[in-house]
């Protein structure tokens, strides 16, 4: 067959079949960059995910464990600044990471069932948490909780 092929093609590189020609080789590097090119984008890809599934996994449990927490506190009337210890008292596992705890009172319309934020220094029982969780100053996550004094 690479008679008939060398009678039909005059080229050179197609009747010696000796060893690998220049352009072979050449072609052969083109192709194995190519390959190689696109293959460290996709790790690179990969890494940033599994970063950003880290920081979103330890924000969700650092969240839940000071929701926990503030349930388990003693209720603060009028508490409506950033709160001092005891609700500050968990700390995250990394010191990038940054735990923010802002309770308000409010007020329930027991009509429309709306809330309604209170001035500072009024509560009525009931206080809205929101627990922001930032990694590298950038807010990752943020969930809003009730806690309600109970007798």
């Amino acid at each position: 067959m690479l008679k008939r092929m060398a009678r039909v093609c005059p080229f050179k590189f197609l009747q010696s079949r000796k060893g690998s020609t220049l352009l072979e080789v050449l072609i052969a590097v083109a192709v194995l960059g190519l390959i190689t090119a696109s293959i460290f984008p996709v790790f690179i890809m990969l890494n940033k995910a599994e970063f950003k599934w880290t920081q979103q996994t330890v924000s969700e449990s650092l969240i839940r464990t000071q929701v926990e927490y503030l349930k388990g506190c003693p209720y603060i009337y009028g508490n409506a600044t950033a709160p001092v210890p005891p609700y500050a008292t968990v700390l995250p596992p990394d010191p990038s990471y940054e735990i923010e705890v802002i309770p308000q009172p409010i007020h329930i319309d027991t009509a429309t069932q709306e809330h309604t934020y209170l001035p500072s220094g009024e509560d009525e029982g009931i206080q809205e948490i929101q627990v922001s969780i930032y990694h590298v100053d950038k807010l990752v996550i943020s969930s809003t909780s009730y806690k309600v004094d109970r007798p």
